[in-house]
């Protein structure tokens, strides 16, 4: 599969990119709002196999990584709520960046 993933916090503002090169989806969150960070699975519309995601819920609902394996998809959300939570107590910090390709 072709494509990247990337997560990109500037506290207290974040975005998820998924995409080709410059070409791709850009969702905007408030990292500072933030409440949980979730990998979840859901089944296909019409059942046949599960979609596994990631779910950042906070007043708005970003779902992000269909595309990531298992490991990546595990990796991104430990390393946003070990960051996220660090940037929060210290919120001078300057940004955090997420990449899976």
């Amino acid at each position: 599969i072709w494509g990247k993933c990337e997560v990109r916090v500037k506290w207290p503002r974040g975005t998820v990119f998924t995409g080709i090169g410059r070409f791709g989806w850009k969702r905007r969150f408030d990292a500072a709002g933030l409440r949980t960070v979730t990998l979840k699975q859901d089944p296909r519309e019409n059942g046949d196999r599960m979609v596994k995601f990631i779910e950042l819920q906070g007043q708005d609902r970003v779902v992000f990584g269909e595309h990531l394996d298992d490991t990546q998809r595990l990796y991104i959300a430990s390393l946003l709520v070990e960051k996220l939570n660090a940037m929060e107590a210290a919120p001078q910090a300057p940004s955090l960046a997420v990449r899976a390709l």
